[in-house]
């Protein structure tokens, strides 16, 4: 969010929104696991209490080493060859890190239902 305002409640309950629905995803198998990734760690600059939460730390570093893989959105871009060499990077990655990640996710899940 380009005009992320922390002092404005909408903004922030759209941050917390977007985090919750990406971990939901991850525990759904509703998104892939790098968009998980990337959406939470996008997010850890506008959720009150992120940057210094391990959970959402965890999604960060992910995010850095994986930072390569091209988005969905260039993957039209990307020779079949590099694309499949990206999708098993990332399936190695998602199962490296699967247990600490979803765990991750269901603390964050329980710190967004809780009163603000």
């Amino acid at each position: 969010m380009a005009d992320f305002n922390p002092l404005n409640e909408t903004h922030v309950a759209s941050a917390r929104a977007a985090v919750a629905k990406a971990a939901k995803g991850l525990r759904s198998g509703e998104l892939s696991f790098i968009e998980v990734v990337r959406a939470i760690a996008a997010q850890r600059f506008c959720v009150p209490g992120a940057l210094d939460s391990p959970d959402f730390l965890l999604f960060a570093a992910i995010d850095s080493e994986t930072d390569h893989l091209p988005a969905k959105n260039m993957r039209a871009q990307c020779s079949v060859s590099w694309l499949q060499a990206c999708d098993r990077e990332a399936a190695e990655v998602a199962l490296m890190h699967a247990d600490a990640a979803h765990a991750a996710c269901d603390r964050i899940l329980f710190q967004l239902d809780r009163p603000t």
